[in-house]
């Protein structure tokens, strides 16, 4: 893979290569970076006892999109880790090696 060097404004020179995007999508795989299933709920009908998707406002709606905002975090996370972790293969300050 082809390095490039970079100098920020800061001074520090720092060498990059590219992360290869299968590479992330293959870090973002887990099971603690799938979104939880959506919450149902019971519902009294003319019909009978009914499970639909929670209405919207609803306290189990509240909690599966807090959930989803935590997986979303976790996975920003792990990606902009794995990206600084693979991506960035050396830095020197300015003059000093």
């Amino acid at each position: 893979m082809a390095f490039t060097e970079l100098e920020l404004s800061s001074g520090w020179r720092v060498r990059v290569q590219p992360v290869p995007p299968l590479a992330v999508v293959e870090v973002q795989s887990g099971a603690e970076f799938q979104y939880p299933a959506p919450p149902l709920v019971e519902v009294e009908t003319l019909a009978g006892s009914e499970t639909v998707p929670a209405p919207d406002g609803s306290p189990e709606q509240a909690t599966y999109w807090a959930a989803c905002r935590q997986v979303d975090q976790r996975r920003e996370r792990v990606t902009r880790d794995f990206t600084y972790d693979y991506g960035i293969a050396a830095w020197s300050e300015d003059g000093k090696d």
